[in-house]
């Protein structure tokens, strides 16, 4: 008689670097036949097999007898899986010859960390590997471009003059507009100068606008009235420019285990943001991350020939600003921002082993 077979799972998913093996739950036995044992099989989304399992069993096993079978995410060459879905093929055989199997896509193995978890854009992350077995991020958070105006503004008193001045930061390059306004009976002078006093733009026109690309820096508006008859209030030189406000974090994990004990610095640094590197090269070997059809993949090569790329991501959300470090035991990292919460967080990931040595 065919031996009975059935399978679940404890954990439908897990992470082979941080948590405990997944334990998979197998009821088998036969009603009429020493049962000779129980195996199993690991195979990827494409059916190859990854990793030999087998439980023994001797002896008489009515139907419905329990047995576990554990997967740490290791292949039988003792690398880790990389990040997918995977099935269990299960089989039974008996004394007398008779098998029975079953095939369950049972365990989802994720390989990454949310570093942030927070409920603002986390972006642009810069990962270090530093000295042994400690690693560190830098990452920002913060806004894209905001409307900012500073200006520089006097009333003059009756047949007087008046000026007033008033600085300004940009925070990276970009294209600023001067806005000019002034009493039609008063004499008017706007001004802009950069932080080392040279004159970028000087007008006597009491109205009207005028743009520049400025890099980043200091700047500094004038305004000066002159009134022939009357006063007047409301002359000003006005700047209009954008803000990126972002604030640096710093975050560190120490250790063996690269997904514990990761802490993040609460007291942040007002920051020009930049992103991390893509590429790391080690004596002849270059290490590499990049993003391609909204997925982060990783490649290894020697400058002339690249390997087969792994992706890291499993097409979750929206990735872009991958960075990546290598340990001097040549284990090799790999962060992104990554929009899969909703909001964009920094992950985090070990590369699988067999694909960054």
């Amino acid at each position: 008689m065919k031996p009975v077979i059935s399978v679940e799972t404890s954990s439908g998913q897990f992470n082979p670097y941080s948590d405990d093996p997944v334990e998979i739950k197998v009821e088998a036995g036969s009603a009429d036949s020493d049962m000779v044992g129980l195996s199993g099989k690991i195979v990827n989304e494409e059916f190859t097999v990854i990793r030999g399992l087998r439980s023994m069993a001797d002896g008489y096993l009515a139907p419905g007898s329990e047995f576990s079978l554990e997967w740490d995410g290791s292949d039988d060459n003792g690398n880790v899986s990389n990040q997918g879905e995977y099935y269990l093929l299960a089989q039974l055989e008996t004394m007398d010859g008779a098998t029975s199997q079953i095939i369950q896509k049972s365990i989802t193995i994720i390989d990454d960390l949310n570093l942030t978890e927070s409920m603002t854009d986390s972006t642009l992350p810069i990962l270090v590997c530093d000295a042994g077995n400690d690693r560190s991020v830098l990452f920002v958070e913060g806004f894209e471009d905001q409307p900012i105006s500073s200006k520089a503004s006097c009333c003059s008193s009756m047949y007087g003059s008046c000026s007033d001045d008033t600085w300004f930061a940009l925070d990276h390059e970009q294209v600023v507009t001067i806005i000019k306004d002034a009493v039609d009976w008063c004499d008017s002078d706007h001004y802009l100068y950069n932080e080392v006093g040279e004159c970028l733009y000087h007008s006597g026109s009491r109205n009207g606008t005028w743009s520049a690309l400025l890099p980043a820096g200091r700047y500094r508006l004038k305004v000066k009235i002159s009134c022939a008859a009357g006063s007047g209030c409301g002359n000003e030189t006005k700047a209009s420019y954008a803000d990126r406000g972002y604030y640096e974090y710093p975050g560190r994990s120490q250790g063996d285990d690269p997904y514990a004990n990761w802490t993040i610095d609460p007291i942040p640094t007002l920051v020009e943001a930049e992103a991390g590197d893509t590429t790391v090269w080690i004596g002849s070997a270059v290490y590499q991350v990049y993003v391609h059809e909204d997925d982060v993949y990783f490649r290894r090569g020697d400058g002339v020939v690249w390997k087969s790329s792994v992706r890291l991501t499993a097409g979750e959300g929206e990735v872009s600003n991958p960075t990546l470090c290598v340990d001097p035991l040549g284990k090799t990292f790999a962060a992104w921002q990554d929009r899969r919460t909703g909001y964009f967080d920094v992950f985090f990931q070990q590369v699988p082993v067999e694909q960054s040595r």
